[in-house]
């Protein structure tokens, strides 16, 4: 028979929903093992049992059972049992390692515990340890570091004195924590922290992402992913630390800055959110207790590229503070919100960045622990930045959706991440804008070989049929990108060819010329190739030209049509009786998408060119 019957909190419903999204598979799977190996030459293995049963009977969360009560998950905890955990003998610690992480290790999660113990002894030796596998509805990061020194406490404490310590003396439960989000929610503080991230997100902007160079990316809905584990040596360490110090904000902080900055160049977006795990544990008591509480901030991003990146980094910091005093608020309630205003609404956000410093263990510990990755992620990447024994090595794991990313995206990333760190550590007033995201090798390659244009074509061949050629290869690869939108090859044909019929039925014949008074932008590229399709040349003209500079070209260039954009404006009269077309309107748009380009050769003019000359008139010059 269940005893009291529990609601599940909010960072157990938003487990659960995320294992209802990604049925049979690792996605929640937490792994850690604790080595004895490396700092003890013998385990007595007996005594190991002993002090994982004396753990888990004196923290309640391991006695969690969860069960469906018509159709609404629920949970209880039941009695404590001991359990028998079976030892496995292995001949090589890498390989046992490498096949746990590989392993489907799906929990029946009703009515079953939640969590696995294995010891593990080295083949020929008395040597070993013990891994854990945990569900995440009843485990996070700061349960699975307490847990994992509480059975070493017990475990030193049997072996030196036979003496049974003392562990969770003030009874710390998580029943209390579920009792108290019960009256949160009836709070003032819950209203407080509602109206906070109502204003927030008033408004909801762009989701982030970093760029892929992946060709094919598979549209089913999965979690598959790998990892990419690198380090920060101490002394680049101890240089963000000293920079911290002065600045006066966490490590936390300098490292959410420059992943924003990285983050902003490459999703090109000045406003975005990152989520980022926090602790969820406002006082010493949740501190003290084992259990699922951490949570997730959208962690909302505003860059202004004049600012500095001291200003900036400040910024962030006042802006976690902030959020901090509102974390109690889940993000489940966040998400819920929003989608009463729009269902629509996705998620907000597909970054995720993980600061953890829990130290499982230390200097003095006979022990090493290490978070093992279960090759799950539920976002397009998520970023770890850790360090668990006190080594002062700061490691940093990629997480990456490999539906998404290869790994030599992921090799790509980190090294500017390095970079942005340098140049910051060299200078914390440089300007946002000033910040090179290039690796200086990647701005030699820029320099020295994507700036070597010498290249071999076809030289029977035009521009456009050159074009067409590469439009069947390759239709739905980015041909063009201007800030934050891009055209494929397939999409900037159809343009071009709308455009071309519409210059075509205007009477623009080949050999003519077509004036374009147009700014840097995608209509830009738009123009020219559909100009060039009808066999035409096209005439550019700076749009800071004076008035009379924008006549005389014309007229003398002899220019057919005039391509302008309702976003230019110039004062007065240019004096001209061409056809005006606003390429901004819908004028062009109701045309074919399909063109039957003209015979055009590589030896037709192509642009006409004007220069300044002795006389002061400007020149035009062609080129085909």
């Amino acid at each position: 028979m269940k005893k009291d019957v529990y609601d599940l909190s909010k960072p157990q419903e938003s487990i659960w929903l995320t294992e209802q999204y990604f049925k049979n598979t690792n996605i929640n799977r937490i792994i850690c093992f604790a080595d004895f190996s490396p700092k003890t030459d013998t385990v007595d293995f007996d005594i190991l049992k002993k002090a994982l049963n004396t753990m888990i009977k004196h923290n309640d969360v391991f006695q969690t059972r969860l069960f469906l009560d018509n159709g609404t998950i629920k949970q209880y905890f039941c009695d404590f049992k001991e359990f028998d955990f079976p030892i496995y003998e292995i001949s090589s610690f890498d390989d046992f390692i490498k096949n746990e992480c590989q392993r489907q290790n799906i929990f029946n999660l009703l009515e079953n515990p939640l969590f696995e113990f294995k010891l593990f002894k080295l083949k020929g030796t008395n040597t070993g340890g013990l891994l854990a596998n945990f569900h995440h509805i009843i485990c996070d990061a700061i349960t699975t570091a307490v847990a994992m020194r509480q059975v070493a406490e017990v475990y030193n404490s049997l072996i030196s004195s036979g003496i049974l310590p003392e562990i969770n003396p003030d009874n710390y439960s998580y029943i209390q924590y579920l009792d108290s989000e019960k009256e949160y929610v009836k709070s003032d503080k819950f209203l407080k922290d509602k109206a906070y991230w109502d204003k927030i997100y008033e408004t909801v902007p762009e989701v982030a992402t970093i760029y892929s160079n992946k060709k094919v990316q598979d549209s089913s809905i999965n979690c598959n992913a790998e990892r990419a584990t690198f380090s920060l040596d101490k002394e680049i360490m101890t240089k963000i630390n000293t920079l911290c110090a002065d600045l006066k904000i966490s490590a936390y902080n300098f490292f959410m800055a420059v992943f924003g900055i990285y983050v902003s160049r490459a999703s090109r977006l000045n406003d975005f959110v990152i989520g980022t795990p926090i602790l969820n544990r406002t006082n010493y008591r949740e501190k003290n207790t084992l259990g699922m509480f951490i949570s997730t901030i959208p962690f909302r991003m505003t860059l202004n590229d004049d600012m500095s990146f001291k200003d900036f980094v400040v910024g962030v910091a006042k802006d976690t503070i902030s959020m901090l005093r509102h974390q109690k608020y889940s993000y489940q309630y966040i998400i819920e919100n929003l989608r009463k205003k729009d269902s629509s609404i996705p998620n907000l956000y597909n970054i995720l960045i993980s600061y953890q410093i829990n130290k499982a263990a230390d200097d003095s510990s006979n022990y090493v622990t290490n978070w093992l990755f279960s090759n799950c992620t539920n976002n397009d990447i998520d970023i770890h930045i850790y360090d668990f024994n006190t080594e002062n090595i700061v490691n940093i794991s990629y997480d990456y959706n490999i539906n998404k990313y290869d790994r030599k995206d992921i090799d790509l990333i980190h090294p500017r991440i390095l970079s942005i760190i340098n140049q910051i550590l060299e200078n914390k007033e440089l300007l946002l804008k000033d910040i090179d995201i290039a690796t200086p090798d990647e701005r030699i390659q820029i320099l020295n070989d994507f700036n070597n244009t010498k290249v071999d074509y076809p030289r029977d061949k035009s521009v456009v049929s050159l074009f067409e050629e590469q439009v069947k290869l390759c239709p739905d690869d980015v041909a063009v990108c201007f800030e934050n939108k891009t055209l494929t090859y397939k999409e900037l044909d159809r343009k071009a060819n709308s455009l071309a019929n519409y210059l075509k039925k205007e009477k623009v014949l080949p050999g003519d010329a077509v004036a374009l008074y147009l700014d840097k932008s995608l209509e830009a590229i738009v123009a020219i190739i559909a100009t060039l399709k009808v066999g035409a040349c096209y005439l550019p003209i700076d749009i800071s030209y004076p008035n009379d500079r924008i006549s005389y070209m014309i007229n003398d260039g002899n220019a057919k049509v005039f391509l302008t954009s309702s976003e230019l404006h110039f004062e007065g009269d240019l004096g001209i009786s061409k056809i005006i077309v606003d390429l901004d309107s819908n004028i062009y748009k109701e045309e074919s998408t399909e063109f039957v380009s003209n015979n055009t050769n590589s030896v037709d003019t192509a642009y006409i060119m004007y220069t300044s000359g002795s006389t002061r008139k400007t020149k035009g010059c062609n080129d085909s």
